[in-house]
This record gives structure tokens, C-alpha cells and sequence, in this order.
């Protein structure tokens, strides 16, 4: 039965992990509920909802992309990353990038997401790499090419949407190509 609290449908797929560290995998997905309105979702394994969940994406934007899991040092349990897009460019802003932890609050340096060019490209899921150093590195294939953020959200030098990149036709997939660069 459908109730208020329980996605209604999602274009994503959901992942499975163990969000806030209780030894315990829990479900996330990013779904629209009844009013159509989208949220991301957390769910223990008896299908309640986690504390703080779900969280509102901003008014018109949807998610069609998988959320992934990142491993962000300073966290109790797996950091969520979301992007959500504004399919109908209503919202006037069309794309966020977001990263939450265990309770639903933003990651330090995440507050309010980040902003993304998706000009309704669907470039796929963001991935999540530690090619620099010890904390996630994350990545977004957006409609001016790949760009890439540290852990406490700020660009990364030469992946950074201030910079001059062609839009590719072809998913990043960093996250095969990293273990050949250790």
C-alpha cells in the first residue's frame, strides 16, 4: 500500500550500504511520492524511514541519475551523492550535486549543492574516486565536460566548471581507470 512516507516511483536505480554505520545496509533512492514532488530516500532494513529522511530536492527538480556512496573520513557511516536536474528547465537552474550524510544534512561544504550545467544532457550517475589523496574525490560528466570536486566540496583544479571543456558523448567512468593509476 502506498502511504505519504514511501517513494511512488524513481527513474534510479537505489543503492544499498551501510549508511550510518549501525552494521545494518539500508536502502537509498531518489524518487518522486504521490504529489509528484521528488526526495531522496533512506530506508533502515524493515522499511522505515532513517532519521532526518527524506530530504526535498528543489521545487521542479527530478532525479533520473543512481545516487552513489562516498567515504567521507569525517563522517559516522557512508556520505550519499545526488544529483537532481531540472528535466523541464522550470526551476531556472538546471542541475544540483549534492552530498548528504547519515542524517540527511548536507556534507560540510556541500550546503545548498552545487551547481551544474546539464542542459537536459543525461551524462549519468556521478563517480566517486580517491585519486589525490585518502578522501573522495567526485566526479560529474556535465554538458561542458567532466568536473570534479574534493571532499569538502570545493573544484578541483583542471576539473573545475570555470574552465574551457568540450562536451564529451561518453560516460566517466574514473573509477575503473583509478586502481591502474595507484
Amino acid at each position: 500500500k502506498q502511504t505519504p512516507d514511501k517513494p511512488y516511483a524513481s527513474y534510479a536505480e537505489p543503492i544499498i550500504g551501510d549508511v550510518n554505520a549501525d552494521h545494518n545496509n539500508e536502502i537509498v533512492i531518489g524518487a518522486h511520492d504521490l504529489s509528484g514532488a521528488y526526495k531522496i530516500y533512506a530506508f533502515d532494513r524493515e522499511g522505515d524511514l532513517l532519521d532526518g529522511w527524506p530530504v526535498d530536492v528543489p521545487n521542479g527538480m527530478q532525479i533520473h541519475y543512481n545516487p552513489v556512496f562516498a567515504d567521507f573520513r569525517d563522517l559516522e557511516g557512508l556520505g550519499i551523492i545526488v544529483v537532481a536536474h531540472d528535466y523541464h528547465q522550470t526551476s531556472g537552474n538546471n542541475g544540483k550535486l549534492f552530498a548528504l550524510a547519515a542524517d540527511g544534512s548536507p556534507v560540510s561544504g556541500w550546503e545548498g549543492g552545487k551547481s551544474v550545467p546539464l542542459n537536459n544532457f543525461l551524462l549519468g550517475s556521478p563517480t566517486v574516486t580517491n585519486m589525490i589523496d585518502d578522501n573522495p574525490e567526485i566526479f560529474l560528466n556535465t554538458s561542458v565536460g567532466p568536473v570534479g570536486w574534493y571532499y569538502d566540496g570545493t573544484e578541483i583544479p583542471g576539473w573545475a566548471l570555470s574552465g574551457n571543456h568540450p562536451a564529451p558523448s561518453f560516460p566517466l567512468n574514473i573509477q575503473i581507470v583509478s586502481g591502474l593509476l595507484d
